[in-house]
């Protein structure tokens, strides 16, 4: 595995942690964001390079890092965001610092993930029943079903027929709290929509944005993980679980990430909802150019 070294695309302790207005009276309690179109984030070329340099900009001494599969694709940056059409093989990802997973893990695993995707067109979605395509995960190369994970988020075609994406959780190895499903909205085709899942003390939800609306699936918390997740990578982009690649594996690999954050709703003391909302005024104008 070829693995992009990533450092700050501006020092620790200049004013990068202080230009996103999520970072504002969070009181540290962002544990990661990335935002691949602001040039104090990612400043390299359309070709994901070497050495490329993305910042957590909520914690610059802790920076996210692209990691490609040996003789995989590189990344692209189209649009101002990181694309994943050419990656050629699995495990060719944008991946978290364990800082994220320790906070989650000290905080009753309670916490927000947020990010901003374009989805593959209708034409590009998997159309084999089988196909379980994961964009987002905490695994080390497979799933929940045989690693450590914490949450994960899946492209599928339900019943053959019907583009979905997926959320679960994991409660222990091969066991997670139950699907959360959301079927893909029109205006979410080949568009920008943001993706959500945060868990309090009595439900956790699965959310997405669209222009047209928001769509949120809940269940109960359930249980705890019982597996040591402390040190767990979050990575988003073209995971272990795809395996080999079939033609309708490669339409899917057609989506992008613009934006992603981690929030821990005890310590920066603000409703998830409320968070995410905001969020989406703020920034989807931007993606949506």
């Amino acid at each position: 595995m070829l693995v992009f070294q990533t450092g700050l695309a501006t020092a620790a302790g200049s004013d990068v942690v202080s230009q996103d207005a999520l970072l504002a009276d969070a009181n540290d309690g962002v544990k990661a964001l990335f935002h691949i179109g602001w040039k104090g984030c990612y400043s390299g070329g359309t070709t994901v390079p070497a050495d490329a340099a993305v910042s957590n900009m909520a914690d610059p001494d802790n920076p996210l890092a692209v990691r490609i599969g040996t003789s995989g694709g590189s990344p692209l940056i189209a649009d101002d965001g990181l694309d994943w059409r050419n990656a050629s093989v699995s495990e060719t990802y944008l991946e978290f610092p364990a800082t994220v997973a320790a906070a989650i893990d000290s905080f009753s695993q309670q916490f927000l993930v947020c990010s901003y995707f374009r989805l593959p067109t209708e034409a590009d979605w998997a159309e084999n029943a089988d196909t379980s395509n994961t964009i987002l995960n905490f695994c080390d190369s497979a799933s929940y079903l045989t690693e450590e994970d914490i949450v994960a988020f899946r492209l599928v075609m339900a019943g053959g027929t019907t583009p979905t994406i997926i959320c679960n959780r994991q409660t222990s190895i091969g066991n997670n709290n139950g699907n959360l499903s959301i079927q893909v909205p029109d205006d979410a085709y080949g568009a920008v929509s943001q993706l959500s899942y945060w868990r309090d003390g009595t439900n956790e939800y699965f959310s997405i944005q669209t222009p047209s609306g928001r769509v949120t699936d809940s269940q109960a918390a359930g249980s705890d993980n019982s597996e040591t997740i402390s040190d767990l990578l979050m990575k988003i982009g073209i995971l272990g679980t795809w395996g080999t690649h079939s033609t309708q594996d490669e339409e899917t690999r057609k989506f992008r990430v613009y934006r992603g954050f981690v929030e821990i709703p005890a310590t920066s003391g603000r409703d998830p909802l409320t968070v995410i909302n905001a969020d989406w005024v703020r920034n989807y104008p931007e993606f949506a150019e």
